[in-house]
């Protein structure tokens, strides 16, 4: 949760980028978009890190419980992840994301 809590200094700045991108495809972000985003990198990173952990928003059913949230789970694996491993640009990635709102 410590980690969790760390990413949400990234919140501004990914609402407006996402914000941006967005708008540019014609798109209207989800509520709260930035919490998913929060969610799923702490999650995935820690796993990366530590093998076999099992992310608090999976294990509490969290993506499959929030109306918010469970729309997000399928971009951020096909789009979010991608920045992660480092293998597209934050704005792809949330072009990316946008597109397929």
């Amino acid at each position: 949760m410590l980690f969790h809590e760390v990413l949400h200094t990234m919140d501004s700045t990914l609402f407006e980028q996402y914000r941006t991108a967005a708008r540019a495809q014609g798109k209207r972000m989800l509520r709260n978009p930035t919490h998913p985003f929060v969610f799923y990198t702490a999650g995935e990173v820690t796993r990366r890190l530590f093998p076999g952990h099992v992310p608090y928003a999976e294990s509490v059913g969290l993506w499959a419980r929030s109306r918010d949230m469970g729309p997000m789970l399928p971009l951020l694996r096909r789009h979010w992840q991608p920045w992660l491993d480092g293998t597209v640009s934050l704005e792809e990635a949330l072009r990316r994301m946008a597109t397929d709102l």
